[in-house]
């Protein structure tokens, strides 16, 4: 029996089962025996608990052994496994020391609130900011005055529909010119000025004058405030501004209008009324005529004939430098004003009243002698000596000027 058994064996052990199992045994040993290895690393580096070797690789090889043919399936578990509980170990510490800081699993639910609350509030502001950036620039592209910025070279960043209309140029095509573009180089050097303004802080207004594509001159009044950034370097010019061309020429005419009033009653009341007004009627209306821009003036005193026939006869005259003079043309000294086509200026003039405008305004009948002597506006002012008609004062223009009505 015994040696029977032998033969038994013997024949098992060279058989290719055996062979099989060996080699099966062997890869089990070898390759549990590495992720032993590695899940020893683990534990001794991360200093984690023996505990965590028995319940990780106990089970493992029991099945290894136990179902052979899972060998490969048992290897990559026991290789798995330390990878598991690295990321178990780290975030138990994670856990472990927020919980060292005093902060609770409670704690950590109330900071992710606060944290969304926090992120909702900042969508929130962001949103409004948004909507307030959107109104601004309603309420800026609506305005009715021109809004512009300016960088530090005069070039425009920014513009608004009322700026392009100002600037005489069709919408889109203002942005990115630069100032200098629009204005004389004196207008220029003036902006410059209020730029280094602008660096020391100042806000300031002032008159400035453009030019646009069609070349007509416009004045503006602008409003300049400087724009800086954190480190206080100066950004740009944020400028407001509007249209006072109208305004400045309603001006201009008022001024004119009072200097004439004003000339012509001085002259009026204090030369003729004394004896010795002839000696200084010609510095008066030198001084008339330079201080209201005038191209000439006369003063006719009036002279009936002896069939009722008014003539007027030129006493004294004043002319601009780049005017000639006509006081030694005969048709000029002596007008018949009926016969010449003013009949119209004989009876207003009686009754106290001034004559006044632009030639072209006048009747056909008018005109005609008028521009003869290249008049192009007129004011024509009776003078009285007590209640006696004594003659007229008469202010001529060689261009079109807007009169304005003195009374």
């Amino acid at each position: 029996m015994d040696a029977s058994l032998g033969k038994e064996l013997s024949t098992d052990q060279s058989s290719p089962r055996a062979s099989i199992d060996r080699r099966g045994a062997f890869a089990i040993i070898g390759g549990h025996a590495v992720a032993l290895v590695a899940l020893a690393w683990v534990l001794v580096t991360l200093r984690l608990p023996h505990q965590i070797f028995i319940v990780t690789i106990v089970p493992i090889l029991f099945v290894a052994f136990s179902y052979p043919r899972w060998v490969y399936l048992t290897m990559l578990l026991t290789l798995i496994a330390p990878a598991l509980w690295v990321t178990w170990s780290l975030s138990s510490q994670f856990a472990s020391s927020l919980v060292t800081l005093g902060i609770e699993f409670p704690t950590l639910i109330l900071i992710a609130e606060l944290i969304n609350q926090m992120s909702a509030r900042q969508a929130k502001i962001e949103r409004q900011l948004r909507e307030q950036e959107a109104h601004y620039r309603v309420l800026v592209e609506n305005q009715g005055e021109g809004v512009a910025v300016a960088d530090l070279q005069e070039n425009l960043t920014f513009v608004n529909p009322a700026a392009e209309q100002i600037f005489g140029v069709p919408p889109g095509e203002l942005l990115g010119k630069n100032l200098r573009a629009f204005t004389t180089p004196a207008q220029f050097a003036r902006l410059q000025e209020q730029t280094k303004q602008r660096r020391a802080g100042e806000k300031s207004s002032y008159e400035f004058e453009i030019v646009r594509p069609d070349g007509e001159t416009r004045t503006l009044l602008l409003t300049g405030t400087p724009h800086f950034d954190t480190r206080g370097q100066l950004l740009s010019t944020f400028g407001v501004f509007r249209d006072i061309t109208e305004r400045k020429r309603a001006e201009q005419v008022l001024a004119r209008r009072d200097a004439i009033l004003n000339a012509a009653t001085l002259a009026a009341e204090r030369f003729l009324r004394t004896s010795a007004w002839q000696d200084h009627i010609r510095q008066v209306m030198e001084h008339l005529g330079e201080a209201t821009q005038m191209s000439r003036i006369y003063i006719f005193e009036n002279h009936w004939e002896p069939d009722g026939t008014l003539q007027w006869h030129q006493r004294f005259e004043w002319v601009a430098p780049y005017v000639a003079p006509q006081i030694n043309q005969i048709e000029v000294r002596q007008i018949q004003p009926l016969e010449s086509g003013f009949a119209r200026w004989v009876k207003t003039l009686e009754q106290g009243k001034w004559i006044q405008g632009n030639v072209k305004d006048f009747p056909p009948d008018e005109q005609t002698p008028l521009m003869a002597q290249k008049v192009r506006s007129t004011v024509v002012v009776p003078v009285f000596v007590q209640t006696t008609w004594w003659g007229i004062f008469s202010i001529t223009w060689g261009n079109l000027f807007a009169i304005v009505n003195p009374t």
